[in-house]
């Protein structure tokens, strides 16, 4: 039987894996957005999320405990 420390650990890294695509996927996003020719308050507000969510992703790296609610509230 598999151990809670070990099934937290592979959903741990599995968020973490997630968070990390977001971010790639949130670059993809941007350059598409400004290729289209948005206006600026939507390209604007995107980068701000986006920011924030890279914030997010650099405090998962860091290990940090707070970043996992942080990226819940960011993702809803």
């Amino acid at each position: 039987m598999e151990s809670i420390d070990s099934k937290l650990k592979r959903v741990r890294r599995l968020a973490n894996w997630l968070i990390y695509a977001s971010v790639i996927l949130g670059v993809a996003l941007l350059v598409r957005l400004y290729v289209l020719m948005v206006p600026s308050w939507l390209f604007d507000s995107v980068l701000v999320g986006w920011i924030l969510y890279l914030v997010v992703a650099i405090a998962v790296a860091s290990d940090r405990d707070k970043a996992y609610t942080a990226a819940l509230v960011l993702s809803s």
